[in-house]
């Protein structure tokens, strides 16, 4: 069931704080907003809030309920009205202010949502889905330290949530404290001691994010260590052996990290992340973290630009290796199509008729099976060939 967006919160007995406390059937009326704003029901929601102010017209949290179902129905300058009524009816409920912060975050106006959360937090500063929805704010709004120390509230409060330990984990990682994100993570594995582990595939994720945080603070050998520990618990073994590849070339053991590569390209054959990598290895160059620790991609314009191949900076001589390199890759996987298209870029057509020739024959070798076959994703694979590359000349 789809929900129209985060659900207010509201206290267990909050009719006893009310300044207008709501009767039975009222009471009954208003949590039947909730349900049918969350249903995204808005006209039946609309209506029991008539009945509702009905009977209590300055009953401030249906004031703001019907103002969020109103920006719901994009009628902004009324939904406005009704929630700032709502506050000035009961400017010491939590919920309107939290009602108010989800009008701003819905129109994307970030920083007064977040005003709004904060109010909402010093009436009620244990509530877990405010500190949730601050948290992800806070995040857009790249405000760091205070995502922090949102993420230790909402780990003080419930610790046997493996998300609130992750959470602020990534808090630190995303400040560059990367020992202290990965002691955070450490001390999460031992609670878990003695226990069964509910779900291996999130549990195996935790662990292969723990290696990232030690590669991104540079410590390598830890990152190593710490996948070789996890081999048994990991479920996902590509991004496993992606890693100890990634390891190996940032240490500079590009014979190794070429191995690594080539053996992951058999997996799979058209990621042109792993051919950067590859690519680095034979090349003997050592990536930097940030490439790394960039996913890959299943074309050179669909991967961030930190995994495509570099072709822009290589001399003749390197070009010539990596054309052998494709030679034979292409002979170890004839049905791939990253092996044909990676050449046209290496081959510099400036270079003279010989180069020129031999560009030709590469791109008819590519190109005539896919116009064949009518393949519509040939021209985006192509285009940049004439767009200044070396084979658009």
């Amino acid at each position: 069931r789809k929900r129209a967006g985060p659900r207010p919160s509201f206290p267990p007995h909050r009719a006893a704080a009310m300044p207008q406390p709501l009767p039975p059937k009222e009471q009954a009326l208003f949590k039947s907003i909730v349900k049918h704003y969350e249903t995204k029901q808005y006209k039946k929601g609309l209506k029991a809030s008539d009945q509702v102010l009905k009977k209590a017209p300055d009953h401030g949290e249906t004031l703001a309920m019907r103002g969020l179902i109103l920006s719901c129905l994009d009628r902004k300058v009324e939904a406005h009205e009704f929630v700032k009524k709502g506050l000035s009816k009961d400017i010491r409920s939590h919920v309107c202010w939290h009602v108010f912060g989800l009008v701003h975050r819905a129109e994307r106006d970030y920083k007064e949502a977040v005003k709004a959360y904060r109010n909402a937090l010093r009436i009620d500063p244990n509530n877990l889905q405010i500190l949730r929805d601050q948290s992800l704010l806070q995040v857009q709004l790249r405000d760091r330290p205070g995502f922090l120390e949102t993420r230790h509230a909402l780990l003080k409060l419930k610790p046997g949530q493996r998300p609130n330990w992750v959470g602020l984990a990534i808090a630190y990682h995303l400040l560059g404290r990367h020992r202290k994100a990965e002691e955070v993570i450490s001390a999460y594995e031992r609670t878990l001691e003695g226990s069964e582990i509910e779900s291996k595939y999130e549990h195996s994720e935790m662990l292969l994010y723990r290696a990232e945080v030690l590669r991104d603070g540079g410590f390598l050998k830890d990152a190593e260590a710490q996948l070789a520990r996890a081999e048994a618990q990991i479920v996902d073994r590509t991004s496993w052996l992606e890693d100890f590849a990634q390891l190996a070339a940032l240490q500079g053991h590009h014979e190794e990290a070429r191995e690594r590569y080539l053996g992951l390209l058999a997996r799979n054959p058209e990621d042109y992340g792993l051919h950067a990598g590859v690519q680095d290895a034979v090349l003997k160059r050592v990536p930097a973290a940030s490439d790394s620790a960039s996913p890959g991609g299943a074309s050179p314009y669909g991967a961030p630009r930190g995994r495509r191949p570099d072709m822009d900076s290589l001399s003749a001589e390197e070009r010539a290796t990596l054309l052998d390199l494709y030679g034979k890759l292409q002979t170890d996987f004839p049905r791939a199509q990253a092996p044909l298209r990676i050449p046209l870029d290496l081959i510099d057509v400036g270079a003279g008729a010989a180069a020129q020739e031999a560009f030709d024959r590469a791109f008819a070798r590519y190109a005539k099976p896919l116009i064949r076959k009518g393949v519509p994703s040939l021209f985006s694979a192509i285009k940049s060939l004439y767009a200044g590359g070396t084979g658009g000349e």
